[in-house]
């Protein structure tokens, strides 16, 4: 028995921890003891799914995404660099005080911004508990 992400064990749902019994049936249909090397190491959820497999999944996947993205800020940062030294540096002047303006100005920008976006969910979450307790 070897547990992969998404695949029930129905035997051992309902929150197994590691450290608790863990049963399997046999081909006889008898009730026995999963053996210490195909435990469930993290435990089971609710329906069943190894813990473990879940975070391998997971971690598996979020890399995956993160290589992508660099892969692709990668293309860009050659061709923007490309192109800004085939055109030379009279096309992408910017004064020293622009740049500080604009890193100074930086600051109030993601406090407005993650203050209007935590009142925006907010309510679009308040909205929602009143329309699912409405029925």
């Amino acid at each position: 028995m070897s547990w992969s992400a998404g695949h029930s064990d129905l035997e051992n749902g309902n929150y197994v921890s590691p450290f608790a019994k863990q049963y399997f049936i046999d081909t006889n249909g008898d009730r026995k003891e999963l053996p210490f090397s195909k435990r469930h190491f993290l435990g089971t959820t609710r329906s069943g799914e190894d813990v473990l497999a879940g975070l391998i999944q997971g971690t598996r996947i979020s890399v995956w995404i993160g290589f992508a993205s660099m892969f692709i800020a990668g293309i860009f940062g050659v061709l923007i660099g490309g192109l800004a030294g085939f055109l030379g540096d009279y096309k992408f002047k910017v004064s020293r005080i622009t740049v500080f303006y604009f890193i100074l100005m930086l600051v109030p920008a993601w406090y407005y911004s993650f203050t209007i976006q935590s009142d925006l969910f907010q309510h679009v979450f308040q909205i929602q508990l009143l329309v699912d307790y409405s029925d």
